[in-house]
Parts: C-alpha cells; sequence; structure tokens
C-alpha cells in the first residue's frame, strides 16, 4: 500500500504594492523567476509553475520548491571493464516539494519532504525566493500556518500556569470574518503592516497562578485570526512541570492525500473538502 503524503495548511501573507486586480501577475512575477536562493552550497527555486482554475474555488497556481545542487559526481556503473566510476550531474535534486496557491486569499498547501525540506524550511525558503525575485521592490512575504478551530485553545486548557502569550498579525487581504473583523478594520484603516502585543505574568513566584485569559473576548478573537492565517499566537508557560511552548504556527491544519500520484487534479480532489471547510471561515467582501 503506497505511503500517504501529508499537505500542509497556510497562509501566503504579502506586504507590497501591487493593485487588488494585479495580484496574479505579482505573484507569477516571483514564482516564475529564473533566479535562486544559495545557502551553505545548495540551490533553491521554483520549478513547474502552472496555472489552472477550478470551477468550485477559482484561480490556483501551482509547482515545486526545488533544492538542488549545480554540480556534483555520482558513481556509475562501467559494465564492459567490470568496474565503477563517476561521472559529473548538473543540477542534480535532493527534493521537491509540492505546492498549490489559491491565487485571491494567498492559501497555501503544499508537502514537506522529511528532513530536507521539512515544513519550517519550506516556509522559510518559499518567502525569501519570492522576496528576492522581485528585486528593487519592498516585498515582505511570510507563511504563516492555518490551524483548525479551537486546536490552540485545547493546548491552551492543559498549562497549570501561563507566563507570556503574544500575537504577531498581519492585515487579511482580501478575505474577511466576524471573529475578528473589528480588529483587521482597524489595523487597515491605520496602514498597520504588522501587529505585535505581548502579555507577561511572573509565574515563578509559586502563588501567582499566571495570566488568566477566562472568556476575554478580545484575546479570543485575535488568536482566532492567528487561527485563520493571518499570523501568529504563541503561549508560554507550564504543563506537567515543564516549561513549554505552544504556537497556532506548529498546529496547522493538514490533510493526509492517500494517492502517491502528484498530479494536481488528483491531490485537489483529495483535500477539496478540507479547502471548502477552511474558505467557509470567511466572509468575502
Amino acid at each position: 500500500m503506497p505511503k500517504a503524503n501529508h499537505y500542509y495548511f497556510g497562509r501566503f501573507n504579502l506586504l507590497a504594492n501591487y493593485a487588488k486586480n494585479e495580484k496574479k501577475t505579482f505573484l507569477l512575477k516571483g514564482l516564475m523567476s529564473h533566479g535562486t536562493l544559495s545557502v551553505r552550497g545548495s540551490l533553491w527555486g521554483f520549478f513547474k509553475i502552472e496555472e489552472f482554475v477550478d470551477s468550485e474555488l477559482g484561480e490556483f497556481i501551482t509547482g515545486y520548491l526545488a533544492k538542488y545542487v549545480a554540480s556534483t559526481d555520482i558513481d556509475v556503473a562501467i559494465p564492459s571493464e567490470h568496474d565503477i566510476g563517476e561521472t559529473e550531474v548538473k543540477n542534480a535534486i535532493s527534493a521537491q516539494s509540492k505546492f498549490i496557491l489559491h491565487v485571491e486569499s494567498g492559501l497555501i498547501v503544499y508537502h514537506p519532504v522529511g528532513s530536507v525540506i521539512y515544513r519550517e524550511l519550506f516556509c522559510t525558503r518559499f518567502a525569501k525566493i519570492f522576496e528576492e525575485a522581485h528585486q528593487g521592490l519592498m516585498v515582505d512575504a511570510q507563511i504563516s500556518a492555518i490551524t483548525d478551530r479551537f486546536e490552540i485553545f485545547k493546548e491552551l486548557k492543559k498549562f497549570q500556569a501561563i507566563g507570556k502569550l503574544s500575537f504577531y498579525l498581519h492585515p487579511s487581504n482580501p478575505d474577511n470574518n466576524d471573529l475578528w473583523d473589528e480588529y483587521d478594520e482597524r489595523f487597515k484603516r491605520m496602514r498597520v503592516s504588522s501587529y505585535i502585543e505581548k502579555y507577561e505574568a511572573d509565574i515563578s513566584v509559586p502563588e501567582n497562578p499566571g495570566l488568566q485569559l477566562g472568556d476575554d473576548e478580545e484575546t479570543t478573537n485575535k488568536i482566532h485570526m492567528a487561527e485563520d492565517g493571518y499570523g501568529v499566537a504563541e503561549a508560554e508557560g507550564v504543563i506537567d512541570g515543564k516549561t513549554v511552548i505552544r504556537s497556532t504556527q506548529s498546529l496547522p491544519v493538514m490533510v493526509r492525500v492517500r494517492s502517491s500520484e502528484d498530479k494536481t487534479l488528483t491531490i485537489m480532489e483529495e483535500i477539496r473538502a478540507k479547502l471548502k471547510d477552511v474558505f467557509a471561515r470567511f466572509l468575502h467582501q
């Protein structure tokens, strides 16, 4: 039985100067650039970029983030001499990660590859290559995890004491949600590109129970905004006597794709239900 592939959900957040009707052109420019990123002897780039339209969900861009080396020597058999030799191979790929990007919302679904292109590395390399493709322009790109509703709240309930709670949020583009639209509209009105907030309590003092989140509506709704991929909510405190950190970034939505094929239409059919579930959380303006 073929091994299932895990596809993770994130939000490709962009801070850049482009018109709303030019977003797809802006995305394609970054993804179809011939530029590469060099890191410790390896090269990174985007490959096999294609567009497609889903009649139900809209426009998408798909392709691969690949890690490769410009030149390497590999062992080869020389049957006529009963020997083993070496030959040079150019641009040998170490690993390639499939991704599917929804143009309007920035929702991105991607498949990490073991320890070579793990989740966090995919996100940082993807954003960096995209930024550098727009040379001379101010572009700030970031992939934030999309979390299942209330998943982070389940984690918060495990804490015996919370000493720190922080938010790093972005305005939405173009989605909106009635749970956090008040903050989102204020960010946009004030021309905020990112918002940082931090609460602390000294839980080193035994009698201090830590931050009391309770039913604080503002805190809850900002956590929901992070859940929807517009930033990160992170808590630090004590669980079972140990200091731990729990973050929306570490709890992404994930779908196991049964097919071992990486054909886009096959993957779309397997992730469609979850895509629709995520889209249903937003009120499109």
